[in-house]
């Protein structure tokens, strides 16, 4: 077993139903994969929704998202978490395409 951070899957799976797959008319994926790497543990969150305009998923990647409706700020906290407790070489990045969906990735250290 690994240890991580509390609550860094929920505000992440909580923006797939909410913003990605919540407003769909098809049936909403999430899909949650946990791999490691020699030093480092990565999930990854996928879902098959809305996806996102290029000028959101830049915001939120440079975390100058307002707080509208929420949207940004739990990814942006959980990335903060992440940076100021393992350092800045970790954290989210996310990929994201309009009616395709959107991946967000979780990179921390691997720890026993």
């Amino acid at each position: 077993s690994h240890k991580t951070l509390k609550l860094i899957l929920q505000p992440i799976i909580e923006n797939s139903i909410y913003h990605g797959i919540g407003y769909m008319v098809d049936e909403g994926l999430i899909k949650i994969n946990v791999r490691t790497t020699e030093d480092k543990l990565i999930y990854e969150i996928s879902d098959n929704g809305l996806g996102m305009k290029q000028e959101v998923l830049e915001n939120i990647l440079s975390f100058k998202s307002k707080n509208t409706g929420g949207s940004g700020v739990g990814v942006k906290n959980v990335h903060e978490r992440i940076q100021l407790f393992y350092g800045k070489e970790y954290g989210l990045a996310i990929e994201s395409e309009l009616e395709e969906g959107t991946t967000v990735t979780i990179t921390i250290p691997l720890i026993d």
